[in-house]
Formats: C-alpha cells, sequence, structure tokens
C-alpha cells in the first residue's frame, strides 16, 4: 500500500489569559454564571472540547481565586506577576509556559462564553502551521486567534495592553480568517455585556382577566 501523502495532525495548544481586573464589571466577570456556568469554565471546556491540548490558563498568581473555577479540569497554570500591566504580559507568560513539540497555540480571552467548540473546530481544521488563522463573522476578526510556533518568539516579547495585535499586523498579508459563528466576537466586559448574553427573563404574566 503507497503511504499517506497526508501531513501529520498538528499539535496546538490553548492559552487562555485570565488575569485581568474586570475593572468595567465591577466583578470577577469570570466567574459570573452563565447559562449554569461560570464563563472562565465555559471558554476552558469549549477549547478543551475542540481538542485543543494542553490549555494554559494564565492567572495572577497561586492564591487567585480563578484558579478554583477550573478545578478538576487538566490545566497548565502560569502565573503572571505582571498582569496589571496589560494582556501583552498575560500571553507573554502563557506562551513561556507551552511544552516543546507545539506547532501553535490558540489565543482567546476567557470573557467570550458563546464561543462554540464547532467554531473552534473549523478554525483548527484551517490551520497550516505557518500562518495566523483566525475565525471570522460578518468580516470581523474574532476568536480564537491560532499562532503558528515560528511566531513564539515575538509573543514571548509582548508587552502592555494591546495583546497580540503588533503581531498580527506584522502578519497581515499571511492571515487567513475563517467564517465562526457570532459568538467568535461577543466578548464581555460589563454587566450590560453579562445580561445581554445570560439567559433571557421569563415572559411577564398575562394581566388578570377583568
Amino acid at each position: 500500500m503507497a503511504a499517506s501523502l497526508r501531513p501529520p495532525a498538528l499539535r496546538v495548544a490553548a492559552l487562555i489569559p485570565a488575569a485581568g481586573a474586570s475593572s468595567r464589571m465591577g466583578r470577577d466577570k469570570l466567574a459570573a454564571q452563565v447559562a449554569g456556568r461560570p464563563m472562565l469554565a465555559r471558554v476552558a471546556d469549549c477549547l478543551m472540547g475542540a481538542g485543543l491540548d494542553p490549555l494554559v490558563v494564565v492567572c495572577r498568581g497561586a492564591d487567585d481565586p480563578r484558579r478554583a473555577i477550573l478545578d478538576g479540569r487538566p490545566v497548565l497554570w502560569a502565573d503572571n506577576p505582571a498582569w496589571a500591566e496589560g494582556m501583552g504580559t498575560s500571553i507573554a507568560a502563557g506562551v513561556a509556559a507551552l511544552p516543546e513539540g507545539l506547532d501553535g497555540v490558540a489565543v482567546c480571552p476567557g470573557d467570550m462564553p458563546l464561543l462554540a467548540a464547532s467554531d473552534v473546530m473549523t478554525v483548527l481544521a484551517a490551520f497550516d502551521g505557518q500562518r495566523i488563522t483566525a475565525a471570522r463573522h460578518e468580516g470581523r476578526r474574532g476568536h480564537p486567534v491560532i499562532f503558528p510556533a515560528r511566531l513564539f518568539p515575538q509573543l514571548l516579547a509582548l508587552t502592555g495592553d494591546a495583546g497580540a495585535r503588533a503581531v498580527v499586523g506584522a502578519e497581515r498579508d499571511r492571515l487567513a480568517l475563517v467564517d465562526a459563528g457570532p459568538g467568535c466576537l461577543v466578548d464581555v466586559d460589563t454587566p450590560a455585556d453579562l445580561a445581554a448574553v445570560s439567559d433571557p427573563p421569563p415572559p411577564p404574566s398575562p394581566p388578570p382577566a377583568t
């Protein structure tokens, strides 16, 4: 039998930067319940359910209460004592914690509770190991964003609060965008955002008969 020409499956990890302050929410948004589960748990389960492995979650330190949200899940925790300097530092801390031998890492914030595992799988299937590959809905780029291993040095050098925008911008001519559902765009920053993604309230009772 002739040998298959199909390349071996690419190994892609997931990275959730989860060390932020939730300042616009006024409380820990990643612990907020959405459809019966904490928001961070929903995102973690989505990424793992799509086949990304391992899952690295960046928190503030060993005493971060967000660790308890993911109790019982096979998570690699990365501490970011410089979390207050912005998301770039959390992405860098997460990439530093990745094991060797990966072909890429899918970065996704922990505040995207409507992201579907099927959409993550679609983005993962389109990743070729060389180009940044990201979800897109109605012309807008969303998450996850998969970075190939060749860009890990640039991710390790990130600082500030712009995340990985500079890395994506430098690769814009090679960017692969994959159509996905609206959940790839929906993040939760404010109480109004949380209300919009929470279960709708029951309809009002009809007025009493006269």
